[in-house]
């Protein structure tokens, strides 16, 4: 019955309130739930429901000064969790930002989202503004290449750090690792919301992409165009040379100009295959595209900036997207080695009449290791050899020889899987 309430709780806390029409202040449940948190890890009552620790027997024979010490030890625990402060203290001494009070000012009540992307517009827009006025310190590529130079090489930075974000959110092991040091235990909340740093890191892809485009289309390549001095030109630029100046079609058709038309390209068809309509109805529309996009995406990004009209002769992309890049590549080929190499067989499985669910047991791995609230990542080959889709975990992690599974019918890979 405890454990009822306490889900009944955690539903709450999720979701700001027993129902929509009935909202409930998180700060409360923040409150219900350490307080409760703190009753189970040092054994203080803090409710008449709670989870016997003895027998009824034992528990009748407990003399009264035992039940005014316990009850007295509760109300102190009521106190530290409903005080003024939001901080409860250590054992060891000394207050500190509980787990609970920075889920609420990160996760919840939309709070993580703002600070998302409100985090990332800040890191975008200074690489926009901090890059940028590079090329207002000479005044000769400012002649040649006009204002739109500003903006373009500044969306071009702000982009290629973006990109970087947008491969490292989605590193999933790469993230778990980083977990379980001394700095990723402290920003556990943030690493919890790599999603949505993917997804709005891809928006703000979306919006400097067209910045970047229009200063090109609109001003760099028209005053490239229209100028007559082949030998300021030629000074302008660091790497490479023009025999006569070149016309609006020759800068198109250059290597910057035709690559800086592909990865537009990409990225639209990788916008619209994420859309929520297409990535929840269609999810291989929205996975073979971004999982073979990304790599053409990369290539073309270093393609793009392999002239280095205005750089130093060597494409920017491979430094500062290349280390993400190559951390995603060692996640995928560790993926394909256990797929190949660790022995996954199933024990049963179980399927109700309605087909909404499967309940899944899996001989354990020996390499296998895992903690309570993790997730394994799943393939069926009879649906997709690339295809892998997160599930929860049921089984302890003391359990030495299985893995149980509860899957629900969820999508179309979910749907075949439990056919």
């Amino acid at each position: 019955e405890a454990l009822r309430e306490l889900g009944s709780n955690l539903l709450q806390f999720r979701h700001g309130g027993t129902t929509p029409s009935a909202p409930q202040p998180s700060s409360r449940l923040i409150r219900q739930l350490s307080m409760r948190q703190h009753s189970t890890l040092k054994g203080d009552i803090d409710s008449p429901r709670r989870l016997p620790t003895m027998s009824p027997l034992d528990e009748g024979r407990q003399d009264d000064s035992w039940q005014e010490k316990q009850q007295r030890r509760a109300s102190q625990a009521q106190q530290r969790a409903s005080g003024e402060g939001s901080k409860v203290s250590k054992a060891g001494g000394g207050d500190e930002l509980t787990a609970w009070e920075l889920s609420s000012w990160v996760g919840h009540n939309q709070r993580g989202e703002v600070f998302v992307k409100l985090s990332l517009t800040v890191l975008s827009t200074a690489a926009l503004v901090g890059y940028g006025p590079y090329f207002l310190t000479q005044p000769k590529k400012m002649e040649m290449f006009g204002l739109g130079l500003f903006f373009a090489r500044g969306a071009a930075m702000a982009l290629m750090i973006l990109s970087g974000i947008l491969v490292i959110t989605m590193c999933r092991g790469v993230l778990t690792a980083f977990r379980c040091t001394w700095l990723g235990r402290r920003c556990a909340v943030l690493l919890d919301m790599h999603r949505e740093f993917h997804i709005f890191a891809g928006e703000l892809i979306v919006v400097f992409t067209v910045i970047h485009v229009a200063a090109h289309t609109g001003g760099t390549v028209p005053s490239l165009s229209s100028t007559t001095d082949t030998d300021g030109l030629n000074e302008a630029i660091n790497n490479g040379k023009f025999d006569e100046p070149p016309s609006y079609l020759d800068l198109v058709l250059s290597l910057p100009g035709w690559t800086g038309v592909v990865l537009t390209l990409i990225i639209v068809a990788m916008t619209v295959t994420s859309l929520p309509s297409v990535r929840h109805k269609y999810f291989e529309v929205f996975w073979y595209p971004h999982a073979v996009l990304i790599w053409v995406y990369f290539i073309f990004m270093c393609l793009h900036g392999m002239i280095g009209f205005l750089n130093w002769g060597w494409p920017l992309s491979l430094v500062i997207m290349g280390p993400a890049m190559c951390c995603y590549l060692g996640e995928r080929l560790l993926r394909q080695w256990r797929y190949f190499t660790w022995d996954v067989r199933v024990k049963w499985a179980l399927v109700p009449k309605d087909e909404t669910v499967v309940f899944l047991t899996l001989f354990k791995p020996r390499q296998f290791s895992y903690k309570c609230g993790q997730v394994v990542w799943m393939s069926c080959p009879a649906i997709s050899w690339f295809e892998w889709h997160p599930m929860s975990i049921c089984s302890h992690p003391q359990t030495h020889d299985s893995i149980r599974l509860m899957i629900g019918n969820a999508g179309d890979w979910t749907d075949r899987f439990i056919s």
